[in-house]
């Protein structure tokens, strides 16, 4: 049963999911940093897991130029976890594309919604 505070929720959530692909795109570090929890790990799109938060070095490493984000799906498993998940199309500044699967669980820390866990799996 979906309750005002969960929607409330639900739409925060999507938005800082958002927020945190521009932090990305714009290879602004510290503005992704803040969007993440203290704990946060990926499991990247070539398959390799990067444990904390990730630095300029390694958005620089893997960046992007454009993105969309579709299908895009928050739900509230408990009163502070949430899965989102969606599709996100990529293009890196060579002109490669990629499709991701995309899955994050995201955490209430401190009254904040932070991403603790990302995997973007290629998709065709």
């Amino acid at each position: 049963m979906t309750t005002e505070s969960s929607t409330k929720a639900e739409h925060v959530i999507s938005q800082r999911f958002s927020d945190a692909w521009d932090a990305y795109k714009k290879r602004d570090a510290a503005g992704l940093s803040a969007l993440l929890a203290a704990e946060y790990t990926a499991v990247n799109p070539d398959g390799t897991l990067h444990l904390g938060k990730p630095t300029l070095q390694d958005i620089a490493a893997a960046p992007i130029v454009g993105y969309s984000l579709s299908e895009v799906r928050v739900e509230m498993l408990e009163p502070e976890v949430a899965l989102v998940t969606g599709v996100a199309e990529v293009e890196t500044p060579g002109g490669a594309r990629a499709r991701l699967v995309v899955g994050e669980i995201w955490v209430k820390q401190s009254g904040q919604w932070l991403c603790r866990y990302y995997q973007g799996t290629p998709t065709k």
